[in-house]
């Protein structure tokens, strides 16, 4: 979803990833009211995860730079 080359490489880009997935999904459970259920799939869940990644990778390529020497 976000092309080109990381300045971190393939683990940091998984790890700030699910860390984004993680931030997104907890403040989607309480800024929307969206309780977080046993259930694997919640559309809002999922978007606010996706949306919280990519942020959080597009802060990190920002503050970085967006490719590797």
């Amino acid at each position: 979803m976000l092309p080109g080359r990381d300045p971190e490489g393939l683990v940091g880009t998984a790890f700030i990833g699910v860390a984004g997935a993680f931030v997104g999904g907890w403040l989607s459970s309480e800024l929307l009211d969206r309780p977080v259920d046993n259930e694997f799939f919640d559309f809002a869940t999922w978007t606010a995860a996706i949306g919280g990644s990519l942020v959080l990778l597009i802060l990190y390529r920002l503050l970085f730079g967006n490719s590797r020497d």
